[in-house]
């Protein structure tokens, strides 16, 4: 029912797209200044840009717990790593990865490589997908690990996308021998 605001009513429903619209906008641009201090952290640590570099993301999934992938920020992260031309990713979230996959496909990359820790090699995984041509998701060699500590394995950087139980027990220690000399963590979680 409509509420009145001065002397003319307002229609609710206007009022929360309006106030969603602005939350949106503002979720956009905390988002992009994100992605701007992260990048800047990188080069403040290793000298160089993320263009070629090799980054762990930890958790695909929106939250902790699920599979879903509506609005994740990981996701939204690994466009941006896309867009700054990275080499690899590797992606880290057992509960997530048949949906990642997918996500993955629809963006046009038609193979994945899965690491299997117990035998410790690679097997190529062909998704249900066509290349899109000209899409910058083609070139980037996507990997999903079954560990979080394997997957930070000579990294350029490593970051949290969702605060996956699993990596609140991983020591600091542990996450600075994986990682190579000069790489990086990027907590977008509040794990520490």
């Amino acid at each position: 029912r409509p509420i009145p605001l001065g002397e003319e009513l307002v229609d609710p429903k206007y009022l929360f797209a309006l106030w969603a619209g602005t939350l949106q906008a503002a979720n956009e641009e905390s988002f992009r200044f994100f992605e701007k201090e992260v990048s800047e952290a990188f080069r403040a640590a290793t000298g160089k840009s993320l263009n070629g570099a090799e980054v762990a993301v930890l958790g695909g999934a929106y939250n902790a717990g699920t599979d879903q992938l509506t609005e994740s920020t990981a996701l939204r992260f690994i466009d941006g790593l896309v867009e700054q031309h990275v080499r690899t990713i590797r992606i880290y979230d057992p509960r997530a990865q048949t949906n990642i996959e997918e996500w993955l496909a629809k963006k046009g990359v038609t193979e994945v490589r899965i690491y299997n820790e117990a035998t410790r090699t690679f097997f190529e995984k062909t998704l249900n997908a066509q290349r899109i041509p000209g899409s910058k998701y083609g070139i980037v060699d996507f990997q999903f690990f079954d560990s979080p500590l394997e997957a930070m394995k000579d990294m350029n950087m490593a970051v949290y996308g969702a605060p996956l139980e699993e990596l609140k027990k991983i020591e600091p220690d542990d996450i600075r021998a994986a990682l190579k000399k000069d790489g990086i963590l990027v907590d977008g979680v509040n794990l520490y």
